[in-house]
């Protein structure tokens, strides 16, 4: 299995509360919010998973939901280049997309930086921001952001950048438990073998980072996107990448 020769943070950030190799850490509350006005909850440990529940404001999603693209431009999903070689129809994944324009707008250019800001990295290495949209009984299914999930559960490693390290996918609207909906992580069971799941809530983020200490994918943070019963459920993908 291929490995990232090299990936730093900085340290004169909120990227000090991350460790060398990209592995989050707990994160001193009250030193983040002063640094990024945001706080994050821990809802599991190695690997580390944490929910923010007002990543986004209720103007910043209205920005988006009221946007051109949002209204017009959602396109069938498929997998993308970051992860395969060319871009290809998913059967594992049959929401619809949209794409924004790197600081397409002030609103857009400051999700940006404040993605950036949370991992101490510069805003070139947050991809531009992907819009998701799930009619009822659509879902995405075991994947991991990184690399291709093959059958053993084992993730391939793309071999040249961008690959993505960190993950923030932000809720846009409300979803009922009982609706469905959650991402859930599979392979992060409690003591009563019951999966890691969270679910939507409009402005809320879950984050976790791709890789190990090693520099190798990280496959406990396989998860997927459970159908939604009834609705509609819109997300956002932030991603950050190795791309210099």
């Amino acid at each position: 299995m291929r490995q990232i020769a090299k990936i730093f943070f900085p340290k004169d950030s909120v990227g000090k509360y991350l460790s060398r190799n990209g592995h989050l850490n707990p994160v001193p509350a009250r030193e983040l919010a002063n640094a990024t006005g945001l706080f994050l909850q821990q809802v599991h440990a190695s690997p580390n998973i944490y929910v923010i529940e007002d990543f986004l404001s209720g103007q910043e999603v209205d920005h988006i939901m009221q946007s051109k693209e949002f209204r017009k431009g959602f396109k069938k999903s498929f997998t993308d280049a970051a992860t395969h070689l060319q871009n290809k129809v998913d059967s594992n994944r049959d929401s619809s997309f949209v794409w924004f324009g790197k600081m397409q707008t002030s609103v857009i250019a400051r999700i940006e930086r404040r993605a950036s800001q949370l991992f101490g990295v510069t805003a070139d290495r947050v991809e531009p921001l992907q819009v998701v949209k799930y009619r009822p009984g659509q879902f995405f299914g075991r994947h991991h952001d990184m690399g291709v999930l093959f059958d053993d559960g084992s993730v391939e490693l793309p071999e040249r950048p961008p690959r993505r390290l960190t993950t923030i996918f932000v809720y846009l609207n409300d979803v009922d438990p009982s609706n469905g909906g959650s991402t859930r992580f599979p392979g992060l069971v409690n003591e009563d073998g019951i999966p890691l799941e969270v679910f939507p809530k409009r402005g809320k983020a879950v984050v976790f980072c791709n890789i190990t200490g090693e520099g190798t994918p990280d496959e406990r943070t396989v998860h997927e996107g459970c159908p939604i019963l009834q609705g509609v459920k819109y997300g956002m993908n932030i991603w950050t990448n190795d791309k210099r």
